[in-house]
């Protein structure tokens, strides 16, 4: 349980640790150099169990790997000092590792709870069901969806996964827990248990209303295509294809919530996908994913260069990784692109590339659910033939 400055919150976690059915742990709260009394609100519990070390200030992710280094238990759950435990919750997550030796990581279901007088302004003022879904690798590459005061994982995992990242911007913002987990996963099975088991307060203070969710995911996506370069056979470094148009796709989204920073933030994602397509040049999906943010910045010239490139590595038949998240972005950014492609070297008399960029376009549209967007891509595509034909 790391802490910080939360005297005022840290009892109720310690008391919903200690009120669970089942009784061989250790907590092990690390405090992260608070100038508050939380010593002496932790020292308070007269239980041999709970365990206060003190450090000097150097993020969460450093008191997290600072209680991993004690402890000794078979298992690690982790707790924040401002969320709670459900009565069964290391019983029930125990007991599932304990029948299952093939999983690594289990996860249930959290509520997302605001503290009153605390949460941010626009929060609904009412308890939230988070319920996770269950696990997909594809997905969990661009999406968080397990919740830190809900996982228990076996210590054994940390020999592969290395403990958590102590880096600047991850402590600064937030989403260590994303890096951790997919290290994880990258050698250990994970299972979802659909029970609520974990209660996630949210006030002004922590992560989810001070995060930048731009540069902590370019940071771990950078770190992602770099591990997975260096296991590549030399073809596409991309996890999967679908994941470059998915990822930038969420990070746009995220700058739309920024925008007092909104424009800044662009330039920093259309650099990653410019950094990104130097890690993997033989990635259509990259070059063409570089040309649709070029495209958004109203930079054509390198729009067109990006989008030609795409188009020398497309291959005559490829399938999007579908999962349930987002699945119709990647064939609509293909598809837009394309489209925009077409007009933009028709208008610089490529007609060849045009009209390839026009063919393609329908392909992209067939993945895609909404019938008006076929029309529309069918309509750019005989227009671009009969240009062609004259």
């Amino acid at each position: 349980m790391p802490t910080y400055n939360r005297a005022h919150l840290i009892s109720r976690a310690i008391e919903s640790v200690l009120s669970q059915d089942f009784k061989d742990f250790e907590l092990i709260v690390v405090d992260d150099g608070s100038v508050d009394n939380t010593k002496e609100v932790v020292t308070s519990f007269q239980d041999p169990r709970v365990i206060y070390i003190k450090q000097e200030n150097k993020g969460v992710a450093a008191a997290r790997n600072t209680g991993l280094r004690l402890a000794k238990g078979r298992y690690i759950t982790y707790c924040d000092d401002d969320d709670t435990l459900f009565p069964d919750t290391l019983s029930t997550m125990a007991s599932y590792l304990d029948h299952h030796p093939e999983i690594g990581l289990v996860y249930g279901d959290v509520i997302r709870k605001p503290i009153k007088g605390l949460s941010a302004p626009g929060y609904p003022d009412r308890a939230v069901d988070f319920r996770c879904v269950d696990f997909n690798k594809e997905r969990l590459e661009v999406d968080c969806f397990l919740r830190v005061p809900g996982t228990m994982h076996r210590k054994e995992c940390l020999k592969t996964a290395g403990l958590w990242d102590e880096d600047e911007i991850l402590a600064k913002y937030g989403c260590s827990d994303l890096d951790f987990w997919l290290r994880v996963a990258d050698d250990w099975r994970f299972a979802h248990i659909p029970q609520i088991v974990a209660r996630a307060y949210v006030h002004t203070s922590n992560f989810l209303h001070r995060r930048n969710d731009i540069l902590t995911r370019i940071y771990i996506a950078r770190k992602r295509l770099k591990k997975f370069k260096q296991i590549s056979n030399g073809n596409h470094v991309a996890p999967y294809l679908g994941y470059y148009s998915r990822l930038f796709q969420i990070l746009f989204w995220i700058s739309e919530d920024h925008s007092k920073k909104g424009e800044a933030f662009c330039k920093k994602i259309v650099e990653a996908a410019g950094e990104f397509a130097s890690l993997d040049r033989e990635n259509f999906e990259i070059w063409l994913t570089l040309c649709f943010c070029f495209h958004t910045q109203g930079d054509k010239e390198k729009a067109i260069e990006a989008g030609e490139k795409g188009l020398v590595l497309l291959p005559s038949h490829f399938e999007f990784s579908r999962f349930g998240y987002l699945d119709d972005v990647p064939p609509l950014w293909m598809r837009n692109t394309c489209t925009f492609l077409a007009q933009a070297l028709a208008e610089k008399g490529e007609m060849g590339l045009a009209l390839r960029c026009a063919e393609k376009a329908p392909e992209f549209s067939k993945a895609i659910q909404a019938e008006p967007e076929r029309t529309k891509t069918k309509l750019w595509f005989n227009y671009f033939r009969g240009k062609w034909k004259s």
